[in-house]
């Protein structure tokens, strides 16, 4: 993986670049703590071979979970996510 902070201000920008077989949950774990962020949230656009994306639905207080297997493309955003 690799970071670059892309907007330094109040709040900071990073881009993350993960690698193909890059694990990404591993990844995002350890820049955080390098980076001491106790809040965070995250826009992602990429592409997944095979993955398993967990989100918390607060109209039906439970958390929501979607596996795919050679998922492809996908875009986060905004607390919703979509794969093609």
């Amino acid at each position: 993986m690799k970071a670059k902070l892309i907007h330094s201000g109040e709040q900071k920008t990073y881009a993350l670049i993960f690698e193909k077989d890059d694990e990404v949950i591993a990844g995002l774990t350890s820049f955080a703590k390098q980076q001491s962020l106790g809040a965070s949230h995250f826009t992602a656009i990429g592409a997944f071979s095979d993955v398993t994306l967990g989100y918390f639905n607060p109209r039906q207080k439970r958390l929501r979970q979607d596996t795919r297997e050679r998922a492809g493309g996908s875009a986060l955003c905004d607390g919703g996510y979509r794969l093609e």
